[in-house]
């Protein structure tokens, strides 16, 4: 848990109050909760691993824009990952309830907090061992995972998970008031392990501060979270503004300048390996295979031959056809540094130092 500790940051209030509002109505902040109706309404379990930088696979500006609707009307894909982990679920609280011997059971309104209702959390089960008095309760999540990622989990029992899944599983202790959570991966549909996480006071009220930050001072204002992604930047301004320059500070040219360095030796190593294939190609001729000690070291077959359609020419023997097949794609923002300036920018590190 030390490593979510140390990524997560306080995020100062710059009138240095450092007060949250307590306010959860969107009219507060001059936003007409009307409109707001048919949008995605709080920031769940799933959202806050993003908020807080710690997810691979969405950012801040991806919650933005899926809470306030500005991005696209398309719905956002579901990955098979996705899909597949949905429909494992049950088989996952099985194989937990037959390890652990305790009961689970679906809890399917969310948990809200008791001040800033925009927080929400859906767990996927409630866990309970023992019966009586003496029972405890558990949240439990489940997950599946590629063997590919099995390096990312530590071993069964210990928190030793993705920060992710850690930050999700204390969401939810803060909001339903248990003091545990297990985490069952099923990890490349052949094992399944188990993990406990503990309450944790400090970091759930930092996580509840910075998720109703968010909520009202990006959400409720309209106001994107600043990204720190080339994605992010582009989800935000798939357009570019016709005419509008601006001018590169002293980070942005230091940027310019590092780039210029690491591409510059990105071109000599990408010599060098062409240079190394072919050297290998030679020695292969005519070979399909290539071995030391009866282990194959390379291969260099021909691939099967492919059947693709001459677009040109049925552009030009049947334009009618052509044109009703034609799909428009939509283009997007390509970013081209110069070699022009990266040579300008070399040069003029050259003469400062």
């Amino acid at each position: 848990m030390a490593r979510v500790i140390k990524h997560l940051r306080v995020v100062n209030d710059p009138t240095g109050s450092n007060q949250l509002s307590t306010s959860s109505d969107p009219s507060a902040c001059g936003v007409d909760s009307a409109a707001k109706a048919p949008r995605p309404w709080g920031i769940g379990g799933s959202d806050i691993g993003a908020i807080l930088g710690l997810s691979n696979y969405r950012t801040p500006v991806d919650v933005w824009l899926d809470k306030t609707g500005a991005g696209s009307n398309d719905p956002r894909p579901v990955r098979v990952a996705q899909r597949l982990g949905h429909y494992l679920e049950p088989f996952v609280v099985q194989e937990y309830e037959q390890l652990t011997g305790n009961v689970c059971v679906a809890h399917p309104e969310p948990f809200r907090h008791p001040v800033h209702p925009e927080l929400f959390g859906h767990v996927d089960r409630i866990a309970t061992h023992g019966v009586g008095p003496d029972a405890k309760q558990f949240v439990l999540e489940c997950k599946t995972s590629s063997a590919f990622r099995a390096s990312e989990w530590g071993p069964s029992w210990s928190d030793l998970v993705p920060a992710e899944y850690l930050v999700q599983c204390l969401w939810y202790l803060g909001l339903s008031g248990l003091e545990e959570a297990h985490l069952a991966v099923l990890l490349g549909n052949t094992e399944l392990r188990t993990y406990r996480v503990v309450r944790d006071e400090g970091l759930i009220g930092h996580m509840f501060d910075r998720a109703h930050r968010f909520w009202v001072e990006h959400v409720l204002a309209s106001v994107p979270p600043e990204p720190t992604t080339r994605e992010g930047v582009e989800s935000l301004h798939p357009e570019h503004t016709p005419g509008l320059s601006k001018e590169a500070n002293e980070c942005v040219l230091k940027d310019l300048a590092r780039y210029a360095e690491l591409d510059q030796a990105l071109c000599a190593t990408r010599s060098e390996l062409d240079a190394l294939r072919d050297r290998v190609a030679v020695a292969m001729g005519p070979a399909e295979e290539l071995t030391c000690a009866g282990q194959t070291v390379a291969t260099w077959r021909r691939s099967r031959d492919a059947t693709r359609l001459d677009t040109e020419r049925l552009r030009r023997e049947r334009p009618d056809v052509f044109r009703s097949y034609c799909v428009v794609r939509p283009g997007s923002r390509r970013l081209l540094i110069s070699a022009t300036s990266q040579q300008g920018l070399q040069a003029t590190n050259e003469e400062s130092t």
